[in-house]
């Protein structure tokens, strides 16, 4: 179920984002292409193209699951990524002869509606700090050495100095 207001839209399932059902929406016309016709005897040519038809909502789903924005814009890459290929695989096909222009205008205007939903989506996510740095400033411990000088240690590091002591501020 999708609520929306004027300001979020909240999706419950990888099913409710849009970029996901536009790109199972791909991924059922390319089948449906492959089925018969001349692609249908070029094992090598149906088993690339299903594949890159079908990764996209496979990587939508495992960004979803995956909760956090940095990991989620990763795998929404992934998907925009084997949308294209999918793309190139139609134009591969009319170069075989496989299918005409008119044949794949459905699968092509789903594969760039796929890509432009899912960069909206991930442009969206980017514009959230990566959880992983935010997660690395909460692990710093402020220890205090000398009067004036603050040190900080992360995880794995030596203490790292990071301000000025008194004798450094007057040169």
């Amino acid at each position: 179920m999708v609520h929306a207001s004027a300001i979020v839209v909240v999706a419950n399932r990888f099913e409710d984002l849009e970029a996901w059902r536009i790109a199972d929406e791909l991924k059922r016309e390319v089948y449906a292409l492959i089925a018969t016709g001349p692609a249908s005897n070029d094992f090598t040519f149906c088993n690339q193209i299903r594949e890159s038809a079908a990764s996209p909502t496979r990587s939508i789903a495992e960004a979803f699951g995956r909760f956090r924005p940095g990991p989620f814009a990763q795998f929404m890459g992934i998907a925009i990524g084997s949308t294209m290929e999918t793309q190139n695989s139609l134009k591969d096909g009319i170069d075989r002869g496989y299918f005409t222009v008119e044949s794949i205008d459905r699968a092509s205007e789903l594969a760039q509606r796929c890509i432009q939903v899912s960069t909206k989506l991930l442009l969206y996510l980017e514009r959230f700090p990566d959880v992983r740095s935010v997660r690395l400033q909460a692990d710093r411990r402020e220890v205090r050495l000398k009067p004036d000088t603050t040190y900080y240690t992360e995880p794995k590091t030596v203490l790292k100095r990071c301000h000025k002591t008194e004798r450094e501020r007057r040169t």
